[in-house]
């Protein structure tokens, strides 16, 4: 695991985190 130290970073991933498990199988 890769540890996140700037916030505004770890905002942006846990947001495409959070896209990637919205996205539908189509």
């Amino acid at each position: 695991l890769i540890t996140i130290t700037d916030d505004a970073t770890a905002k942006v991933v846990a947001r495409g985190q959070v896209r990637l498990q919205n996205v539908p199988d189509e």
